[in-house]
């Protein structure tokens, strides 16, 4: 285990602003020392957005420029700050199923909708219930991603809203955005008003309480469709970055097993550790190929038998508006309509448009 590691995410106050483009939010993650839970130089760390600042100041980086043993490594505010605990138990990490079972059985959410009328009723239900999308009322027709590992545990959802027409994400007046474990744990915040054992005293609030996620639940993160892994073992896999991608993608091309990061950078050795024994074809947005691939050369290192390659496709096709406006896999399966055909042998090749 490393001893300086980027601090893992426990709610908007372990993230700060980023030294080099003073983004307005929070993109900015340091670098702690585990041995001693301390925070290094404020200027070590790495800024979430990759594309757009792409800052990353590794300690190793700031020890060879200042020394290891420069008192100012370490912010020394932090100094009695606790060490980081032990890993943390599956139970502390997951989410009751019937929250995921009640979503379910909800009325269709935005995105579901926009599946039914470009694929139809009986395609659109299959997908619904291949990936597990629910339906959310912190906003009127929101779509619930669940994301269960390969033991069908519950990590979390991500929670977005869609327009349930042209099928894109609704932006304006702001992001639509959360997630499930924190929407449960401000459920838990206002039953736990008042301090005590007894501050509880509805019965069907303790009945609710046992089923939410714990105070002190930490996320883990796993990838978006893994508990399809044990149904198809056969497959090869599509890696993309987003969720309704994924979903699309498994449409126009059933024969590769369609999996999601759910974001940029959650492309990880240890997020893909599980299709180590797999053959994986990654499929990078538009923009992202150059560092996705330095991520696969990475997970190449960590795994050196894993079976792993970047389409390129992408960059080959994208007009200079893609590159500006965006551009996915999907998008270029809706135009084409092209099923990919997953590759003969054990190892992904390019598809064959």
């Amino acid at each position: 285990m490393y001893r300086y590691t980027l601090q893992p995410y426990s709610g908007p106050h372990s993230r700060f602003k980023c030294p080099e483009c003073q983004h307005r939010n929070k993109t900015f993650t340091r670098y702690i020392d585990t041995e001693t839970g301390e925070y290094l130089h404020e200027d070590v760390g790495r800024c979430d957005r990759e594309l757009n600042c792409g800052y990353h100041y590794k300690p190793k980086d700031y020890f060879m420029q200042h020394g290891s043993n420069n008192s100012r490594a370490f912010i020394s505010t932090f100094k009695n700050r606790p060490a980081p605990p032990p890993p943390i138990p599956d139970e502390r990490c997951t989410i009751d199923p019937r929250w995921l079972a009640r979503t379910i059985e909800s009325d269709p959410d935005n995105f579901t909708a926009y599946l039914y009328k470009k694929f139809g009723y009986d395609e659109s239900q299959r997908l619904k219930q291949m990936y597990c999308i629910g339906t959310s009322d912190h906003w009127d027709g929101a779509t619930v991603f669940w994301y269960i590992d390969t033991r069908n545990l519950v990590r979390t959802g991500k929670v977005m809203l869609y327009d349930a027409v042209t099928g894109k994400r609704v932006k304006e007046p702001y992001n639509h955005v959360t997630w499930m474990h924190s929407l449960l744990l401000k459920e838990r915040s206002k039953l736990c008003q008042c301090e005590g054992l007894f501050c509880v005293h509805k019965a069907t609030d303790v009945f609710k309480l046992a089923q939410l996620p714990p105070r002190n639940f930490v996320l883990k993160q796993c990838l978006f469709g893994e508990h399809l892994l044990a149904q198809f073992p056969g497959k090869s896999v599509a890696v993309v970055e987003s969720e309704k991608t994924a979903i699309i993608a498994s449409h126009y091309c059933p024969d590769y097993l369609w999996l999601a990061t759910g974001g940029l950078s959650n492309l990880t050795p240890q997020r893909l550790s599980i299709l180590k024994k797999r053959s994986v074809m990654l499929f990078p947005d538009v923009n992202a190929y150059d560092f996705w691939k330095i991520k696969a050369d990475a997970i190449k290192k960590e795994f050196p038998g894993m079976q792993i390659s970047v389409s390129s496709l992408l960059e080959k096709k994208a007009s200079a508006f893609d590159k500006v406006n965006g551009l996915d896999i999907a998008d270029v399966l809706k135009e084409t309509k092209h099923y990919i055909i997953p590759p003969k042998g054990s190892y992904p090749t390019e598809p064959p448009f």
